[in-house]
């Protein structure tokens, strides 16, 4: 009985609380960027795309100390892409899910290097962000991301 009441309490909490679920937490950078509730998949994929766009620029401008905070967001949206394609018809899920993974090693790397102040490794790591984006999007039934081909 113990167990469930703490169970419930921190259901409680975590339904509760202002706090993205999948903040990038537990080191000095705190949350992400609070990531709205988007309902479809193309939805989510234009917010994904956008933070690309910013990404790519504020590594130019050679603010890579903004780095992680971007790279996460793209990361917590792609999970909540992927959560929002489930049961999608033409959707590779499992595809996805291995792709969906590979974003969150590359915001790692994309954080560490930004952190590093290395714009070389960053730029490097935002290429391949780019790549598995346009590989995805490519994979992915149009009609669903309501992109052109």
């Amino acid at each position: 009985m113990k167990i469930k009441s703490i169970v419930l309490v921190f259901m409680g909490a975590v339904l509760f609380s202002n706090v993205p679920l999948f903040a990038h937490g537990g080191d000095e950078h705190g949350k992400t960027k609070s990531v709205e509730e988007l309902t479809s998949p193309a939805a989510v994929w234009q917010n994904i795309r956008a933070e690309e766009k910013e990404l790519g620029e504020i590594i130019e401008s050679g603010k890579l100390d903004r780095v992680h905070e971007i790279a996460f967001t793209i990361r917590d949206l792609a999970k909540m892409f992927l959560d929002n394609s489930k049961g999608k018809p033409g959707v590779p899920i499992g595809l996805l899910m291995t792709q969906i993974g590979q974003i969150g090693s590359i915001a790692e790397l994309l954080d560490e290097y930004g952190d590093a102040n290395n714009k070389p490794k960053t730029k490097e790591q935002f290429q391949r962000l780019k790549t598995l984006l346009d590989v995805i999007e490519s994979q992915y039934p149009k009609a669903l991301l309501n992109v052109e081909t």
